[in-house]
């Protein structure tokens, strides 16, 4: 989604991962969009709680340890080493960016959408 004009300032991510809830699905293909959210969840030490709509939410916010996407990459908070190492000095601070919201939807994959409208329209994005 492309976001434009004063949304575009927007100091937040949504992530959504697609997949089907119940012990039926779990460990299947058809959950790799939850499992890859569950990874990201678990590296960022967070829960997902029930959302006010047919969905769970989990908050990834700046910490003392740095911006979310950098404790998600593993990387230090501070630069320190060289460009094109791989650090934290590789990857520039992004004004603004300030938390995420990750989203695991509970309308089953063939109703994501349904899930997705509701997220949009409850975090004021143009659908």
């Amino acid at each position: 989604m492309t976001i434009s004009g004063a949304d575009a300032d927007r100091q937040e991510y949504l992530i959504l991962g697609l997949g089907n809830v119940g012990s039926k699905y779990c460990q299947s293909r058809h959950n790799i969009g939850f499992d890859v959210i569950d990874s990201v969840a678990a590296r960022l030490k967070l829960r997902f709680i029930p959302g006010p709509g047919d969905y769970y939410v989990s908050k990834a916010n700046q910490a003392s340890s740095g911006p979310w996407w950098r404790r998600l990459l593993g990387l230090a908070s501070t630069p320190s080493a060289s460009p094109g190492s791989g650090s934290a000095s590789d990857y520039p601070e992004r004004p603004g960016l300030q938390h995420a919201l990750l989203f695991k939807p509970t309308t089953f994959m063939n109703r994501s959408g349904q899930a997705a409208r509701q997220i949009l329209e409850r975090y004021d994005y143009p659908a």
